[in-house]
């Protein structure tokens, strides 16, 4: 493979994550915009909601104009959002998430597609398997980066700073990607054909079904107990002022997880083995946020969450994309799981809501949820499929 065409794609993989603001988004808002405390949470319902309805519709874009005419729309929304967020109105500002939700949805899928098609185009595996370990570890890196830039540029500048400091790097994101390979995609299918095919291969193609069940099912998990850890630091004994701290350790971790995948899978052949230790892996660290309350404990085992996140992200990219047997749908199936996920997240957060149990009781159910994945998977096998163009 062409090694000045990798690296842009490292390089696009590691900006496209780069957000410096998310730590202070809240105050941000409070604080230039003078908004309140539920205006804020109407705020995130409109990016939630508005990510759960672009979903679909931005994966058949995507595969109908193909990846990386995709992901230069995602980048150049997600640089218009910023923008709006540091000088609009309220009005303006529904509007700024609204297309910040579009923009996302632009880069989940047509990312992992033009990274599963540039590798595969040589028909080696085995490139491909290192390439997607590499990309997420830098993906969780850039956070690393982000949550160091954030604390950095509220000292120097105050809370708007990392705005205008992502503007930049989202504008050098849109710049970059037209450098990323541009391998022929497209087709001229109907939206609603590629999206009945994208069902049909999902729910009749056992293997695709069973792993993109699961693939939403674990990613599940991990949102919602990234959701809650705020409200649960909150009420355990850890310092407000080491979160950023436990963040960025964590997330560090998390990239080493990802790097380290390749060489994992490598070891632990049957990827449902693998699948399985991780999700073991996540319901200690659930049990054990549940039970205790030092301080090294929570670190601990907030780690090893992350760390859990760090593989199972490129491992589910992998095996779904050696699941998909066509080109011709595939920003499509991951826009399906991305849509199952958000959806089953959702209702089990409003769950969580409704019953107003402590967060540590909220953990004690995320860790029976992923027990009992556990348990189906053991008496669960599927033969892992291997497309035609790839060598063996």
């Amino acid at each position: 493979m062409s090694r000045p065409k990798t690296i842009r794609l490292f390089l696009f993989s590691f900006l496209l994550s780069v957000n410096f603001y998310t730590p202070v988004f809240a105050s941000f808002f409070q604080v230039v915009h003078q908004l309140t405390s539920s205006e804020i949470t109407l705020l995130f319902a409109c990016a939630s909601f508005s990510t759960f309805v672009f979903e679909i519709p931005t994966g058949l874009i995507g595969d109908r104009i193909g990846e990386r005419t995709a992901l230069m729309i995602g980048a150049g929304l997600t640089a218009l959002s910023t923008f709006l967020f540091l000088v609009g109105n309220v009005p303006l500002l529904y509007i700024g998430e609204i297309i910040f939700a579009a923009g996302s949805t632009f880069f989940s899928g047509p990312f992992e597609a033009l990274v599963y098609k540039y590798c595969m185009s040589s028909g080696n595996a085995d490139y491909y398997s290192k390439t997607i370990s590499k990309v997420y570890s830098l993906q969780w890196f850039a956070l690393c980066f982000s949550f160091i830039g954030c604390f950095l540029l509220t000292n120097i500048g105050g809370v708007s700073a990392p705005f205008y400091a992502t503007l930049v790097f989202n504008v050098l994101t849109f710049l970059v990607a037209f450098a990323i390979p541009n391998l022929k995609g497209g087709n001229d299918n109907h939206p609603l054909t590629i999206l009945g095919k994208s069902v049909h291969s999902i729910l009749k193609k056992r293997n695709l079904g069973k792993v993109c069940l699961l693939d939403a099912l674990v990613t599940m998990l991990l949102v919602c107990g990234y959701q809650i850890l705020q409200n649960y630091l909150a009420e355990s004994n850890f310092q407000m002022q080491y979160n950023g701290l436990l963040y960025f350790v964590a997330a560090l971790v998390a990239s080493c997880g990802s790097l380290f995948f390749d060489r994992l899978q490598t070891m632990i052949k049957s990827k449902r083995i693998l699948a399985i230790l991780c999700l073991a892996l996540l319901a200690v660290c659930f049990f054990g946020l549940s039970a205790i309350s030092n301080v090294l404990g929570i670190i601990l085992f907030v780690c090893g969450y992350r760390l859990v996140w760090g593989i199972t992200s490129p491992m589910f990219a992998y095996l779904v994309n050696m699941c998909i047997q066509s080109d011709e749908y595939r920003d499509t199936v991951f826009s399906i799981i991305s849509l199952i996920t958000n959806l089953f997240g959702s209702v089990l957060l409003f769950i969580f809501g409704a019953v107003g149990l402590e967060a540590r009781y909220n953990y004690v159910l995320l860790g029976i949820v992923a027990i009992a994945l556990v348990v189906i998977l053991f008496f669960t096998k599927w033969r892992q499929n291997r497309p035609e163009h790839m060598s063996n």
